[in-house]
């Protein structure tokens, strides 16, 4: 966390471009599926050259994951750049209680924003569905369809691959056209994989694993845009809120995105067990009672699509795109230079109204949005 939280804002601190920000996020995502191959990857080649039983494959495990990850944190360093300190404003607090009260009231009041609002519903949503679909897919193919577990390994790595490729597609897309689209048929084709994985079962479809591969690459394909969009509306969430509070606060608004995502990955994991257990499902047998199989099934389509179409509700709200953003940075730099807040137009007041959940002039600090500093100048 104490790693990921600082690199998630680099690419809002790099560059004010929209373009040249998509492409970041989705050069990030694109090296993160290299890095989860990777990870699966190497273990194994270990294992295969060395005896099941000694630690030394273990060992050389770690040895390598720290040595990637060293090397990586160094080139990082020196290929990443920040903010001129001269444009980053002191908001250093007295003593560590005031400092804990700015922390909480900081991270409570990015709910406030009515885009990060909209956004969290797509990324938690649009991830829940991900995270709840890994947990169940392993109990789907091997008591469903009675297939074995190294199918579910090989399933899950033709779906990474597909996913880098997919990947690639939908930064490009995301760069052209924004967001909203691009989400909404990723998570449509992850709604028709799931549709079709149950298809397999209920209709007892012959040459079955030839099937279940084809519908692993679809689902691949839209894995990789419902991962990466998210992310990618992240990096200009930081703009809208400095018109609504006049600060930069692109950590605070990872830090809740990576909080509340764990709070999601673990309810829906819980979720499971408990729907699992209470519909007879017995660890330890191959081999589970109807009723069992009967909700796993029931949770790829009422969990898995259920959260995914709830990430399409909250993406057809979302007012941020490439055009609203390019028009918030104008206005936030018409104001840094002087202009008159009394001058704005009509269209942007509704713009700020949209994006944001106040009336222009309750905006640029202008309300009790987060922790305000004692003696503080006004932003604009």
């Amino acid at each position: 966390t104490m790693i990921m939280i600082p690199y998630n804002t680099l690419p809002v601190e790099m560059t004010k471009d929209f373009n040249q920000r998509t492409y970041l996020t989705g050069s990030k995502a694109m090296f993160g599926k290299v890095a989860n191959f990777l990870a699966a990857a190497i273990p194994g080649i270990y294992f295969y050259y060395f005896n099941k039983d000694s630690a030394t494959p273990f060992f050389l495990t770690g040895l390598t994951y720290a040595i990637i990850m060293i090397t990586s944190l160094i080139m990082l360093y020196f290929n990443s750049w920040e903010r001129p300190t001269d444009d980053v404003v002191d908001e250093s607090t007295h003593g560590f209680m005031e400092g804990f009260n700015k922390l909480f009231t900081d991270l409570f009041s990015t709910f406030k924003l009515k885009t990060f609002r909209t956004h969290l519903g797509m990324y938690l949503f649009g991830f829940g569905a991900e995270w709840l679909f890994t947990a169940t897919f392993t109990y789907f193919i091997v008591f469903n369809l009675e297939q074995p577990r190294t199918f579910v390994s090989e399933m899950n790595s033709l779906s990474s691959i597909c996913q880098f490729f997919s990947t690639a597609f939908f930064m490009m897309w995301c760069a052209k056209r924004g967001f909203k689209r691009p989400f909404i048929i990723a998570i449509l084709i992850v709604v028709s994989s799931v549709i079709g994985y149950v298809g397999v079962y209920y209709l007892n479809i012959p040459h079955m694993t030839w099937l279940i591969i084809g519908i692993t690459i679809w689902f691949g394909l839209g894995t990789g845009g419902v991962y990466y969009i998210p992310w990618s509306v992240y990096v200009f969430l930081a703009d809208v809120d400095e018109v609504l509070t006049g600060r930069r606060r692109e950590g605070l608004y990872a830090g809740a995105m990576v909080m509340a995502g764990k709070l999601m990955r673990a309810t829906v994991v819980f979720c499971l067990g408990v729907v699992l257990s209470l519909f007879g499902f017995e660890s330890g047998i191959h081999h589970q009672p109807a009723s069992a199989v009967n909700a796993i099934n029931g949770v790829m389509i009422f969990g898995v699509a259920g959260m995914a179409l709830i990430g399409i509700y909250f993406s057809v709200k979302m007012k941020l795109d490439k055009a609203s953003h390019a028009e918030i940075t104008k206005e936030l730099e018409r104001l840094k230079k002087g202009g008159r807040k009394e001058d704005a137009t009509p269209e942007i007041r509704k713009l700020v109204k949209q994006l944001t959940g106040y009336e222009y002039d309750q905006c640029f600090g202008n309300n009790n949005v987060g922790f305000k500093f004692e003696n503080k100048a006004e932003a604009f």
